[in-house]
């Protein structure tokens, strides 16, 4: 019964990733893009938990994924132990204050009850996480890091000891912790390292007018910069808004993130999701942590091969490096 299956993801997650107590004051977030059977699970969830539980919901702020929520949303952010996310928000000045307020803040954009039991709930987390601190290890060994598509794409970037490495989903049990949905690891480096051809093939948005791609997007990159976007009309879609900031930062590089996550097989056009899928690498567009701009994308590469220092550890979008290929059958995955 999915109902009762949602209810047990929604537990899991309060147990096993935010490690919710009795008499925290937990937010939960919506928007009128949220899925409403995931939000009210979580907040039972919590509540059965012995926490102090509000959920406020809002009208969806688009085009602009980085647009703040409300004001009074913003003032109850500051004020909670536990923020749980499932607005189409990122990157806002008022998740950054909670934070730094210490409250634990998980994002689960574009997340349904389907893709919380899947991705959730029938998912070995302790092992996923292990996983992710493995593919982490391999980077931070790394000094170059090359990724290839049958599609044409042939992107290299030179890692350095100062390049920022970690791993997007984890858990947040700690005051300040901030998680996403498990099943990423992130790496960025300089924009001069970062130097060939990407090819998007999955998901790609935004533009809102975007989504699961109908065909290839394919861009130039020289120095971590943006030069050509090629393609059809969806090409033409991406590039256009990418020009419309009048912001040169908007086509800079922003980050390289496999996603490995087992309930993620299937595409949705939901990138918060999609980057997850299992095998896949996204590329992330525009703004990111220390170089800001007004806004960013993240676009979906399905079945590369990625190569570190010369060895294959994924090939066609399935993990061949031994120790990784063996997590990924301990997961399910074949």
């Amino acid at each position: 019964m999915l109902e009762l299956e949602v209810f047990k993801a929604a537990a899991k997650l309060c147990d096993d990733v935010l490690g919710i107590k009795a008499g925290e004051k937990v937010l939960i977030l919506a928007d009128t893009a949220s899925d409403m059977q995931a939000v009210l699970a979580t907040a039972a969830a919590a509540r059965n938990r012995d926490a102090k539980v509000s959920v406020m919901w809002y009208e969806t702020i688009l085009p602009n994924i980085m647009v703040e929520p409300p004001e009074q949303v913003a003032a109850a952010m500051k004020s909670s132990d536990v923020l749980i996310d499932y607005a189409v928000t990122l990157y806002t000045k008022a998740q950054k204050e909670a934070v730094e307020a210490g409250a634990r803040f998980i994002c689960l954009s574009f997340v349904d009850s389907d893709l919380l039991v899947k991705c959730v709930g029938k998912v070995d987390l302790p092992k996923l996480l292990e996983l992710g601190e493995a593919l982490v290890d391999v980077f931070k060994r790394g000094k170059t890091v090359r990724i290839t598509s049958e599609l044409g794409m042939d992107l290299t970037c030179r890692l350095k000891p100062t390049s920022e490495i970690h791993q997007s989903g984890s858990k947040a049990t700690k005051p300040g912790d901030v998680a996403m949905l498990a099943g990423q690891v992130t790496f960025s480096t300089d924009l001069e390292d970062v130097n060939g051809s990407i090819v998007f093939d999955g998901t790609l948005w935004p533009p809102n007018e975007l989504g699961l791609l109908k065909s290839p997007v394919r861009l130039e990159v020289e120095s971590g910069r943006i030069t050509a976007v090629k393609g059809g009309w969806e090409a033409k879609i991406f590039e256009k808004w990418l020009k419309s900031y009048n912001d040169p930062n908007m086509f800079n590089f922003a980050h390289v993130s496999p996603g490995f996550n087992p309930g993620v097989r299937k595409l949705t056009g939901r990138i918060a999701v999609d980057e997850r899928y299992f095998g896949c690498v996204v590329i992330g567009v525009g703004h990111y942590r220390g170089r800001p701009a007004k806004n960013h994308t993240d676009g979906v590469v399905l079945n590369p091969t990625i190569e570190v220092d010369g060895e294959i550890i994924e090939e066609s979008g399935m993990y061949v490096k031994p120790n990784l290929a063996k997590l990924c059958t301990e997961l399910g995955v074949l």
